[in-house]
């Protein structure tokens, strides 16, 4: 099975795509850095992290994201994680991150 993975990796070539929808997830973050609430963003590849102001629990987050369709998981440090396979779009991510920041807020106002 992990060998057929690998014979994936090289017939379809995703990790130049992958680069490409990295910029997209790391541009997209930077939008919500101007939320009170979000302390940092990071990413690396198609792995995010928004980094939670204390009084606002990255679980709570986490929840009501699944609300909204997506599944991210929460992490020690009060931080979102978002893990995107290599098949995502563009459009996948700005939609989930659009939907990030008016969680953040509604919450926040809890």
């Amino acid at each position: 099975m992990a060998l057929r993975n690998v014979d994936l990796l090289e017939q379809d070539k995703p990790l130049p795509r992958v680069a490409e929808l990295e910029l997209t997830l790391a541009k997209e973050l930077t939008l919500l850095q101007g939320y009170q609430e979000v302390v940092d963003t990071r990413v690396a590849g198609l792995l995010g992290g928004v980094t939670l102001a204390e009084r606002l629990g990255a679980e709570s987050v986490t929840d009501e994201l699944i609300e909204h369709g997506f599944i991210t998981r929460p992490l020690r440090g009060n931080t979102v994680q978002i893990s995107l396979p290599f098949i995502t779009t563009d459009g996948e991510i700005r939609r989930l991150v659009a939907a990030l920041g008016p969680v953040i807020t509604a919450l926040a106002t809890y």
